[in-house]
Order: structure tokens, then C-alpha cells, then sequence
């Protein structure tokens, strides 16, 4: 069914299949990874969906554009926040569709206890090993990201200036000036339930 999802701030009507038909006309679903930062603030919800119907549709949708991998931002900024990092509950402050995408099934999360990444489809490893000792050092989650080919980004709503986390990825291998590393520390627990201290 062709659900209508949202009105603009204009009142036009969209539904699922125009937000489908404008990803594939934008090309979101020729690559073999999506990743894809989103908010949520372009238009006034259906109602009648309700806050999880809505969320599921919008997910049905990335799904239906049948990507191989597609990753979503977990960043839960923990050991900056004085927190514990668990990989299973930390929630993440990337919005509503990566919290609601974290929930999902057969999404795994990476252990960086600051900018984790969110990742479902044939690319698991993006998320997998130990967590590295810089968010965008060697071995990193944007490090294996960079390096995997084929990869595009997604702003879904969201504002290209204020959410390319990845251009971080870039100053540090070309350690710009400008920038400076700072160490957090604190404890992860890992998708086992085991806790252990990370620098």
C-alpha cells in the first residue's frame, strides 16, 4: 500500500513510493554501502500511523532499495559523557531513525564508545573487532568504511555542514592543524554482557 507518510511545510502530500522513486532518482541505491544521516524535521508526520508505524515505513523504505549493507550512525558520545558504553543499551543521539535502526534485527554495533556505527546487510565487519585507540584511526569503523569501495552517503533531512562526520576521517589522515586528539576513558561492556576499560 502507497502509505502517505508526511506533508511539507507547504502541505504537499508525500508517500511511501515518492520518497522511494526520489532516493533511486538521487542514486541512493547504487552502491553496496548506504550510510545515512538522517532528520526527521522536513514535514508533518501522518498521524494515523502513529510514532512506530511511522518509523517502520521510513525504515521499509531503505530497506526496499535492496543495498547490500547499510549503515547508520550509533554515536552515543558515552566516555565523553562520563558514561559506561554498552553496546546492547547505550542509546544513540543520531536521531530518531538510527535509534529506532539500532533496535532492528541483525544490526550489529561496533564497540567505539563515542562514534559507533550501526551496520545491517553483508558488511558486518564494518562493526566488528576490538574498539581502536582513535574514532578515526587505522582500523577504525571510518577507516574500514573508507577503505571497503563503493560506499555513499546519505543526508537524509539532515544538514550536509552539520552531520559529515566523515570529513573528520579525512583531516585526521591528512593530520591537519587545526584539530587536536583528546583521551577518554571508561568501561564497555561488549555484546556478550563482558565489561572491560578502553582508552
Amino acid at each position: 500500500e502507497n502509505v502517505e507518510l508526511f506533508k511539507t511545510a507547504c502541505g504537499c502530500p508525500w508517500r511511501r513510493e515518492d520518497v522511494l522513486e526520489q532516493l533511486q532518482t538521487v542514486g541512493a541505491d547504487r552502491c553496496d554501502i548506504l550510510f545515512i544521516h538522517s532528520d526527521l524535521m522536513f514535514g508533518r508526520p501522518n498521524r494515523s500511523l502513529g510514532r512506530t508505524g511511522y518509523l517502520q515505513e521510513l525504515y521499509q523504505i531503505f530497506l526496499d532499495l535492496k543495498i547490500p549493507t547499510l549503515v547508520f550512525p550509533g554515536f552515543s558520545f558515552s566516555f565523553a559523557n562520563h558514561e559506561i558504553y554498552d553496546v546492547r543499551k547505550s542509546r544513540t543521539s543520531m536521531g530518531i531513525l538510527a535509534e529506532y535502526f539500532r533496535t532492528q534485527l541483525d544490526v550489529r554495533r561496533s564497540l567505539d564508545p563515542l562514534l559507533s556505527l550501526l551496520v545491517k546487510g553483508e558488511r558486518t565487519d564494518l562493526a566488528s573487532g576490538d574498539p581502536t585507540a582513535h574514532c578515526f584511526g587505522p582500523d577504525s569503523g571510518f577507516d574500514r568504511l573508507h577503505r571497503a569501495g563503493n560506499v555513499k552517503f546519505l543526508f537524509f533531512g539532515a544538514e550536509f555542514a552539520e552531520y559529515f562526520t566523515y570529513i573528520h576521517y579525512i583531516e585526521k589522515v591528512l593530520d591537519v592543524p587545526y584539530r587536536f586528539d583528546m583521551r577518554f576513558s571508561g568501561t564497555i561492556i561488549d555484546e556478550n554482557g563482558q565489561a572491560f576499560q578502553h582508552t
